[in-house]
């Protein structure tokens, strides 16, 4: 019988052995063909407990909601509760994405920029934490609906703000309140 497991309630439960495997040439040749290929990108990230960090993440090649490469803003809006990212040490750390705040975004290529044609909010955003961000939110939206309490009420859980310091990914959760400038 495996060893006897007492968990900080004082259950007590058994154990499971789990045998490593190394893997051989074969192994590492499958499990490479069923890759997903994926593009790296610095960000600043700023999580409630480790405040600001530079850390590198992971995007598809193509994005699931629409044609194209995944954007960070795909990326942080999807379903996931949690997201590996990589540190400036090469470590790997899971983070919640509910406790991201805030990601800062590297500057956009001139010929990246795609025309945009919708509403623009000049805004002022105070997050939980105190810290106001000033900028505007760019956002298109069916008629009627084009107001930025629409906007700010959309299911997503991120928002992209553009600041004079650059693109930011603001998580709505943590908004404490947004004032229009």
């Amino acid at each position: 019988m495996a060893g006897q497991l007492t968990t900080a309630s004082g259950l007590s439960g058994v154990s499971r052995s789990i045998k490593s495997k190394t893997r051989n040439s074969d192994d590492l040749a499958m499990s490479d063909s069923y890759r997903v290929p994926k593009r790296s990108v610095s960000v600043q990230l700023r999580t409630v407990q480790f405040g600001f960090e530079e850390v590198t993440v992971f995007l598809n090649d193509l994005a699931e909601s629409h044609a194209g490469p995944e954007s960070p803003l795909d990326l942080f809006n999807a379903q996931s509760a949690f997201l590996p990212v990589r540190l400036a040490d090469a470590t790997m750390r899971f983070v919640s994405i509910e406790q991201v705040m805030t990601v800062g975004l590297p500057p956009t290529l001139p010929e990246e920029a795609e025309p945009f044609c919708g509403t623009v909010e000049k805004v002022a955003v105070l997050m939980e934490d105190g810290n106001v961000l000033e900028g505007g939110f760019a956002y298109e939206l069916p008629d009627g609906s084009q107001r930025l309490q629409d906007f700010l009420n959309q299911e997503v859980r991120f928002a992209l703000l553009h600041t004079a310091e650059g693109e930011v990914l603001i998580n709505k959760r943590r908004i404490s309140h947004v004032s229009v400038l």
